[in-house]
């Protein structure tokens, strides 16, 4: 593992400063070209503080010990040092986006978490252009203490969020080539996460108006889709396999995570038993032993309240598009409450989608309200 080698005083003071400044600097200047709210732009401003604030006062880098990789081979990147990089693509790409943002010094995990406050801040102000949410989730995105955390640190979570909400955001617009570049890259990230939406996509195809022209080769892909559902069901034990294989890896992943507790997946009756618990459970984790986790647990009721009162208005006003959003979000919630017994990785991973389908869901509300008027 690579330990962190912070420069030593007054350099490291000089580099976060320096770091800091330009960050605020190209906050400011975008948010004043777009016109964004001045309450909107001090509290992105203010919250730019928290990358120096963990990784250091508040917290040890090792908590989260993935920041190292990143870390590590952000700072190839930086010095177009090619010959040593992972082979992983899932986290090369990342390691060179958190790299090459215009952060000029990346000599440790506070510069990571700058790069990733940034990425978030200039993300949100492109919603509020677009006027694709509204001021609660504003004002959610900025101050959700699980967003302040994972943005404020050297993990990919926020480009995960990012590509994942442009991804959805093409779904729903029907916008192929945005739809077909994204889900690419979300690919090459977080496969897992491009592998369920995948499927959402099919399921839109489907489900939803087919022009006349594409009827046979929506018959074509269909019989496709069911004939590898066929193949898994009549192989059930390689299937069986595969998924259980996956919870072994999440939990291998995981330094915290102890394979004894996590429960394998004997038959599909165990499988339909057990993923109603499984998704209550993930629903409602961590579990709350200590103030942190509580405050975890409290932050994704409330992201979670949000898309509940939207699915409320959405089965309204548009119960087909509402059956396609609530089936979608269930595949997500049964993929990682199957695969994931950690509450920690929990917390990160239920992140990864829930923030996206916020946004989305907000976005999909404010064009009805539009279309109402």
């Amino acid at each position: 593992m690579l330990h962190w080698f912070d420069p030593i005083f007054p350099l490291n003071l000089i580099y976060n400063t320096l770091n800091l400044l330009t960050v605020i600097f190209i906050i400011f200047i975008v948010a004043v070209r777009y016109n964004v709210k001045k309450n909107i732009l001090i509290l992105l401003i203010i919250t730019t503080i928290f990358p120096l604030l963990l990784n250091g006062p508040l917290m040890v880098w090792y908590e989260l010990p993935d920041q190292s990789k990143y870390f590590k081979y952000a700072k190839m990147f930086r010095n177009f040092n090619f010959e040593s990089l992972d082979p992983r693509i899932s986290i090369n790409l990342p390691s060179a986006i958190l790299a090459y943002t215009p952060i000029p010094y990346l000599e440790n995990f506070n510069a990571m978490g700058l790069a990733n406050r940034l990425i978030l801040s200039l993300f949100i102000i492109f919603l509020i252009v677009k006027n694709k949410i509204n001021n609660y989730v504003v004002y959610y995105l900025i101050l959700s203490p699980t967003m302040l955390l994972y943005s404020s640190t050297g993990l990919k979570e926020i480009l995960v969020i990012t590509v994942t909400t442009l991804v959805l955001f093409a779904l729903k617009d029907r916008k192929m080539i945005l739809l077909v570049l994204s889900l690419y890259i979300l690919f090459l990230i977080k496969s897992q996460n491009a592998g369920v939406i995948f499927v959402m996509c099919l399921v839109s195809f489907f489900y939803f108006k087919v022009n006349d022209k594409l009827k046979i080769l929506a018959n074509i892909l269909l019989t496709i889709t069911v004939g590898i559902l066929l193949f898994f069901i009549l192989e059930e034990i390689s299937f069986l396999e595969t998924l259980n294989g996956k919870i072994y890896t999440f939990c291998e992943e995981d330094p915290l995570c102890d394979y004894s507790e996590t429960k394998m997946i004997k038959s599909y009756k165990d499988l339909f038993l057990i993923l109603p618990y499984r998704i209550f459970t993930f629903l409602l984790s961590p579990t709350p032993t200590s103030p942190l986790p509580l405050i975890w647990l409290l932050d994704g009721i409330v992201a979670l309240f949000f898309i509940y009162k939207i699915f409320l208005r959405l089965f309204k006003k548009d119960p087909k598009e509402f059956y396609f959003w609530a089936f979608s979000l269930l595949l997500f919630l049964a993929m990682y409450g199957l695969t994931v017994y950690n509450d920690g990785t929990i917390v990160r991973y239920k992140l990864s989608f829930i923030i996206p389908f916020l946004i989305v869901m907000t976005y999909a509300d404010k064009n009805y309200r539009i279309k109402k008027k």
